[in-house]
């Protein structure tokens, strides 16, 4: 039945109708209806191309209803079982209480069901037709509301190899046409196809349904987005069964250097804007990864070591680009002090979750006296306070944490706390007995000046020259008694 190019295009009947007036005033003009038809009816009998017979192809310019159906009648009345019928139409169609109609020249908005013609009506024509398949092509507004509810017809496949409807757009989607009067997107490309003006599929001059809906639908997104980037999107679909990948049309005469003329896939428009498009994503992107890796760097605190001392940095470890990393500040010990076990200060690493400070992580791991004088440096004078008084008092606190303590408790000691310094006062060693006599000038004036005026002129039990070169406080009256009595200390060695 199909060896040879010119059986397989004798076995084709085609019925097109282009309307591009219906006379109703609420369906505007189109341009381009009508010559789409007689293009693609060109296209189909070019012997160069397709090489159908004139007879099979029927061409419809503005029929009325009854010459519609009529056509349609007699062409269907003559297919056999081997022909395939090739229907096409382009114009208005509309979908009216969920019946789709095509307007055919004298359609009334107002009375689609006598004036218009339906798919009830195309369905009836062609749900009894044998033959090799089917192909009803809707170039139309809306024309998907055909295929998305497709007629009985295009439900079964009966003895035939496939029944198929080819919309040009979605229901709800335009069928954009140009304004220049040139066609449609969807046609234009039909019949470049046709013609094999246009490649489609791998087979040179064969062409598959699948191959003829891809390249139609890669081609209107194509030129939609070079011609028409801000209209709404146009989508060809399809509705319908086959057994297999139909075999639509054959190119009698193809020869090889058309179709190496051919071969290009996309135009140089669409490739340019392909090209700007891809290229503002990636720049999308990496704008996008350095915000993400800035912001993960502007973010991120980590303690190492660096000198001998813990240095707080702003950054990550690793990862750090231009400008990073930040030092913050510098804790005067190193990692040696901390609590934590397996401490090598040369890979010393403490970094902070997202978004945190990495000190609170240190203040954990960090030996109890050492956290106290930086509490104490810091200003902190009540936590300080508290934490020397802990380590003061606890039992398992090693003479160094004690002694340690016990020179920083005085410096943020208040009134309440002077009887503890009076017990520090009393320690062993002198720079704790310094301390605490020191805060006592502050604090409790009374008690201490006397002590150490009662210690002159021999000045052996009392700390007086580390206390006075330290002293800093008011002139009371205590304190002028003291500094009296050291100037009258009666001596020819160098005193105080």
């Amino acid at each position: 039945m199909r060896t040879t190019a010119r059986t397989f295009s004798e076995l084709v009947r085609a019925v097109l109708v282009g309307v591009s007036s219906t006379g109703e005033p609420g369906l505007p003009v189109l341009l381009s209806a009508e010559k789409d038809a007689a293009r693609l009816s060109v296209a189909l009998g070019d012997k160069e191309g397709c090489g159908i017979a004139s007879s099979s192809i029927s061409l419809l310019t503005g029929p009325t209803k009854e010459a519609f159906l009529k056509k349609l009648d007699e062409v269907c009345g003559r297919i056999q079982p081997n022909d395939a019928l090739f229907v096409y139409f382009a114009g208005h169609a509309l979908v009216s209480n969920g019946e789709f109609y095509l307007c055919r020249s004298g359609a009334r908005l107002s009375d689609l069901p006598n004036t218009a013609i339906s798919g009830v009506e195309i369905d009836e024509r062609l749900r009894g037709v044998v033959a090799r398949g089917i192909f009803l092509v809707l170039d139309c507004c809306e024309s998907a509301g055909f295929a998305e509810n497709a007629p009985e017809c295009f439900r079964s496949l009966g003895s035939g190899e496939y029944r198929i409807v080819l919309a040009a757009s979605r229901a709800g989607q335009k069928s954009w046409e140009l304004s220049n009067g040139a066609g449609t997107l969807f046609t234009n490309h039909l019949t470049e196809i046709v013609a094999g003006r246009a490649p489609c599929g791998a087979t040179p001059g064969y062409i598959y349904f699948s191959d003829l809906l891809r390249a139609i639908q890669d081609h209107v997104r194509e030129q939609m987005e070079v011609l028409f980037p801000d209209l709404p999107a146009q989508e060809p679909v399809f509705a319908g069964v086959y057994s297999q990948d139909p075999l639509l049309f054959v190119h009698r005469q193809l020869t090889l250097e058309k179709i190496k003329v051919s071969t290009a896939r996309y135009s140089p428009a669409y490739v340019r804007q392909q090209i700007r498009k891809w290229m503002a994503i990636g720049l999308a992107a990496l704008f996008f990864v350095l915000t993400l890796y800035y912001g993960i760097l502007k973010h991120t605190e980590y303690a190492t070591s660096s000198g001998g001392e813990i240095q707080i940095l702003q950054g990550y470890p690793g990862l750090n680009g231009p400008g990073y990393p930040i030092p913050l500040w510098t804790l005067p010990y190193g990692p040696e002090q901390l609590t934590m076990k397996g401490v090598q200060p040369a890979s010393f690493r403490v970094v902070a979750p997202l978004g945190k400070p990495v000190l609170p992580l240190l203040d954990i791991a960090t030996r109890e006296d050492y956290l106290l004088a930086r509490i104490a440096n810091e200003g902190k004078d009540k936590q300080a306070r508290q934490l020397a008084l802990e380590i003061l008092n606890q039992r398992g606190a090693s003479p160094e944490m004690k002694l340690h303590a016990g020179l920083i408790f005085p410096t943020v000691a208040s009134s309440e706390d002077v009887p503890r310094l009076h017990e520090l006062f009393a320690s062993e060693r002198r720079e704790i007995r310094v301390a605490a006599a020191l805060a006592l000038a502050k604090l409790d004036p009374q008690f201490i000046f006397p002590i150490a005026r009662r210690d002159l002129p021999s000045g052996d039990n009392f700390p007086h020259e580390d206390f006075i070169r330290r002293l800093q406080t008011e002139c009371t009256p205590e304190l002028r008694d003291y500094l009296n009595s050291l100037l009258l200390i009666d001596s020819n060695v160098p005193t105080i």
